[in-house]
């Protein structure tokens, strides 16, 4: 499983800096799926698997405040902690939005 810490890979600023420019389809992936699960309006748009190019389905636990996902076809997956108050998460956004 894939754990990943979505802020490791932002800048002071907030944004996408990856440590290593191979890796940064997979960070590119990853705030994409943080969009897709935490909007209400979006959510049956996951991105596509970094891996396979197959359909990425994830949940989100409150409890533990991580994003849990796994690929339809390849069967990776991994937890993603961290995302809460990033560009990506869409949570407070849609709500300030429809206010």
């Amino acid at each position: 499983m894939l754990r990943i810490n979505l802020k490791d890979h932002l800048n002071k600023k907030g944004v996408l800096e990856p440590k290593s420019a191979s890796i940064f389809n997979f960070i590119e992936f990853i705030s994409l799926l943080v969009a897709a699960s935490t909007s209400k309006h979006f959510k049956r748009f996951n991105p596509s698997c970094f891996s396979c190019g197959s359909h990425v389905t994830s949940i989100i636990t409150l409890a533990e405040r991580m994003i849990v996902w796994q690929c339809n076809r390849c069967e990776k997956e991994g937890i993603i902690s961290h995302w809460h108050g990033t560009l990506w998460d869409m949570s407070n956004k849609e709500n300030k939005l429809n206010s």
